[in-house]
């Protein structure tokens, strides 16, 4: 397992860095956990072993990893699972995440996306009328220019509410 572990260390082979993180991780918990394994097995009839602080803290020592672990694989998935959702539907997409995270960014951020012009117009009819504030929120892909035109827009737009407040 050792040697897998350095193998999957230097050559990193999958294409996402996240998926191979976990990977690493993986084998890190598997060693981790057969190590201690063996530790608490050969030591069954030693007086050291019948003490419940060394029992409880071999236990965390498998647990911990396993659980960090755990967490770790839910992230990832979970990023995973909004990527296919949000190069679906953006509907379905706020609806999943409850409306706290914005397409756009995280389009931009996890599917390096954000140049392309294609589904903004689609996304821009499935948006509710939320206000003028909320023009960039539903848009997923928008050109560099188109981009800078709605923030233009949008700035505008502000100037016209504050000056309506004054």
């Amino acid at each position: 397992m050792t040697s897998f572990l350095i193998v999957q260390s230097r050559y990193k082979p999958y294409y996402d860095e996240a998926l191979n993180r976990m990977e690493t991780i993986s084998l890190f918990v598997i060693i981790v956990t057969i190590y201690f394994g063996l530790y608490y097995q050969a030591g069954e009839g030693e007086p050291i072993m019948q003490s419940d602080i060394v029992s409880w803290m071999i236990f965390s020592c498998v647990l911990t990893p396993s659980i960090a672990f755990a967490i770790n694989f839910s992230k990832i998935m979970w990023i995973e699972i909004l990527k296919v959702v949000a190069g679906k539907s953006a509907k379905a997409f706020r609806f999943l995440t409850c409306g706290s995270r914005d397409i756009t960014t995280f389009k931009m951020q996890y599917m390096d996306e954000g140049s392309d012009d294609d589904q903004s117009i689609d996304e821009a009819v499935d948006a509710p009328e939320q206000g003028e504030k909320s023009l960039l929120g539903f848009r997923s892909k928008q050109t560099d220019h188109s981009r800078q035109m709605l923030e233009a827009l949008e700035k505008g737009e502000r100037k016209k509410e504050q000056t309506a407040l004054e």
